[in-house]
């Protein structure tokens, strides 16, 4: 059957949210049985609810595993993504079951913000941004910043005040390092996303 692409009304919300310079990720948690045999970039632990699930590392168009088993030809990580969700499955499974995508940034991925060390941003504001992380989660684990909630009539308007506050104060995410720009994120279609770089990046 044909698909038609959903429309965007004028009314429909959008969510203004900082651009982060990384690179693009997800950690899927997955209920399982115990009985299953462990395969590169699988980790077995157990979910919020008490049932086990596998925790694993993606990125936008592949299954990520850590070295070795990349070395030894089993795939590819991206910036050790892979290696952190391995190191940390038992406390990512607190996440929940689904496909938590983000973006992986800080050392030696695009500009850096300044960081010494990788940090992981979940992009799920639907989920996210009113509701508090679940207790126990890695540090590195933070939220994208929600800078603004508008509806069509007003995204100009408030793109352009993103950028603003971002130009003149600098990431929210990470306070007192240069920020990306902005992303215009629709409630109504998720995979609808507007992007508005600061200017000389």
């Amino acid at each position: 059957m044909p698909c038609w692409p959903r429309t965007i009304r004028v009314r429909d919300r959008w969510s203004i949210i900082e651009q982060i310079a990384g690179t693009a990720v997800a950690v899927v948690v997955e209920p399982t049985d115990d009985r299953t045999q462990p395969q590169p970039g699988f980790d077995h632990a157990v979910g919020p609810a008490g049932q086990p699930v596998t925790v694993r590392a993606a990125s936008r168009t592949r299954w990520l595993v850590p070295e070795p088993e990349a070395a030894a030809g089993a795939g590819r990580d991206n910036f050790g993504f892979a290696a952190w969700v391995e190191a940390n499955a038992a406390r990512l499974a607190a996440l929940g079951p689904g496909a938590h995508r983000g973006i992986w940034f800080g050392a030696g991925i695009g500009h850096g913000y300044g960081l010494a060390e990788r940090r992981f941003a979940l992009l799920d504001i639907a989920r996210w941004h009113s509701a508090r992380l679940p207790p126990g989660l890695p540090e590195a684990v933070a939220r994208v910043p929600v800078l603004a909630e508008c509806t069509g009539r007003d995204l100009s308007e408030a793109v352009g005040a993103g950028l603003a506050r971002l130009a003149d104060c600098g990431s929210v995410l990470v306070p007192g390092a240069a920020a990306a720009g902005v992303q215009a994120r629709s409630a109504a279609d998720p995979r609808f996303i507007i992007e508005a770089a600061l200017t000389g990046r």
